[in-house]
């Protein structure tokens, strides 16, 4: 319940609160995680949206889409939109989507990203978050990934088909700054 909690008011401070100007910001502004140099990206595209918002979106050489949603002004939020036809084998079970996210996480860890997560961490978190059957939108603290207020946290969205695409949908979070 704690959690729900955590992530509605992190939600309705992120919408609702008035906007920060860039000097008001304590977070530098977005940068890239990926860049299209690296192994195993076939394209790469990061447009800034703000001092405070950036998206990326990648085309991974198996044909994976990952987009990147950078934001975040005094908590730090990188949500990840990941795409593909042939994520899950079968049926798409909570236990299997912890599994996959976590595996995509270290996927990602492995082409030297730039998140400012430990993602290696966070899919180990992910794992044992789908060992214990949490539910989809609760977040976890990512342990060795920061300390008290600073404590990364690692959250599994959703995870389904839409047609013959599948999709994960998985945030991380810190802060406040």
């Amino acid at each position: 319940m704690k959690s729900h909690l955590f992530v509605l008011l992190l939600f309705c401070g992120l919408t609702l609160a008035p906007s920060a100007s860039a000097g008001d910001c304590v977070r530098a502004e977005p940068e890239p995680a990926f860049s299209s140099a690296q192994a195993g990206v076939l394209k790469h595209r990061f447009v800034a949206r703000s001092g405070q918002e950036a998206d990326e979106n990648l085309t991974l050489a198996n044909g994976e889409t990952v987009h990147i949603r950078h934001g975040g002004c005094e908590y730090v939020v990188t949500e990840l939109r990941i795409r593909g036809i042939h994520l899950f084998s079968g049926v798409v079970t909570p236990s299997a989507a912890y599994a996959k996210a976590a595996q995509l996480l270290r996927r990602l860890h492995r082409l030297a990203d730039r998140s400012g997560f430990d993602l290696a961490l966070a899919a180990h978190t992910l794992d044992a978050a789908g060992q214990r059957n949490v539910p989809y939108g609760e977040s976890v603290a990512v342990e060795g990934d920061g300390v008290e207020f600073l404590q990364a946290r690692v959250q599994l969205d959703s995870a389904g088909r839409k047609g013959k695409r599948e999709f994960l949908h998985v945030s991380l979070i810190r802060g406040p700054l």
